[in-house]
């Protein structure tokens, strides 16, 4: 059993590492999403600001592949 948790021991430290480097990207963004420029908490005005622009859904349907592009193109 020794051995075993030895192996663990040797693993942990990059584990570690490893989940920083994940969470702390994905928790920063969370913050980002619901703060404005000089960093006060705005909540999800941000979502609705976004989601009230004109141009919002063109935007997903040309990103999710739904319209061509080009067709908006001069």
């Amino acid at each position: 059993m020794h051995r075993k948790s030895t192996g663990y021991l040797f693993v942990l430290p990059a584990l570690l590492v490893l989940g920083l480097l994940i969470a702390y990207p994905i928790a920063y963004t969370g913050l980002l999403s619901v703060t404005d420029n000089q960093g006060n908490y705005v909540g999800l005005e941000n979502f609705r600001t976004i989601l009230a622009a004109r141009a919002t859904p063109t935007a997903f349907l040309i990103r999710s592949g739904g319209l061509p592009a080009r067709s908006f193109s001069r």
